[in-house]
């Protein structure tokens, strides 16, 4: 089910991090922008009908779908797009991000402010 298919995932994800963390910034940076021109060119945003489980989840019923489901995929995509020029810029060295005063809570350092878009907290599009 819906498990499996997560740690299936995860499991993926674990087993590529020792290749991330040795590629060089040039490496993420081109894979980074890869993503993003994904990201732009819409196909994620109907694949799998994914938007529609998502309304389903959020007990929408499906013939109020229409505006919450292009609110999903309108939001995802910006947040999505915003991470990903915001990550290009910063490690291609084009832009610097201010270190916060406070590292999170496992001790990584963190930096900001990166801006949310319509996806910040509060925000209704």
């Amino acid at each position: 089910g819906v498990m499996a298919m997560a740690e299936e995932k995860l499991a993926t994800l674990s087993a590529a991090a020792p290749a991330w963390r040795e590629s060089s910034a040039a490496e993420r940076v081109a894979l980074a922008a890869e993503v993003l021109s994904k990201v732009h060119e819409d196909e994620w945003s109907r694949a799998g009908d994914w938007v529609a489980r998502e309304t389903e989840l959020n007990l929408i019923a499906a013939a109020d779908r229409a505006v919450p489901g292009a609110t999903v995929r309108f939001v995802f995509g910006s947040i999505l797009s915003d991470w990903l020029k915001t990550y290009i810029a910063a490690t291609s060295g084009r832009e610097s991000l201010a270190r916060m005063e406070e590292d999170a809570a496992d001790g990584s350092s963190r930096y900001g402010p990166i801006g949310l878009g319509p996806g910040a907290p509060g925000c209704v599009a």
